[in-house]
């Protein structure tokens, strides 16, 4: 009896085993899995306000320093849009791997 070709599952783990960008980010388009990675990022860190307000570590300084520092999260924000359709995927994993290295070696001399 012949043996049939198993089609790969559909949905979050459709990767094909041979392609290791499709493993990497999943079936949706980059432009799809970094809005929701956004999105995640962003519910996330609300959720981790409101538990740590809640624990009493948030306070009223706390609250300050953020809004002193929102404005440099903004302007990071659109310069980030503004820069995603100029990246290839590669340049934006290098770019982001420098950035990552830059900022745990300034926390670690820090």
């Amino acid at each position: 009896m012949a043996r049939q070709r198993q089609q790969p599952a559909r949905g979050f783990v459709n990767a094909d085993p041979g392609n290791s960008d499709c493993a990497r980010r999943g079936p949706d388009p980059i432009e799809t899995t970094r809005a929701n990675l956004t999105l995640y990022v962003t519910v996330t860190s609300f959720v981790g306000i409101v538990m740590l307000w809640h624990q009493g570590i948030f306070d009223a300084r706390a609250g300050w320093t953020s809004l002193w520092l929102a404005p440099a999260y903004y302007v990071g924000l659109v310069g980030g849009i503004g820069l995603f359709p100029r990246f290839s995927d590669t340049r934006f994993r290098q770019f982001t791997l420098l950035l990552l290295i830059a900022v745990s070696t300034g926390i670690l001399l820090a």
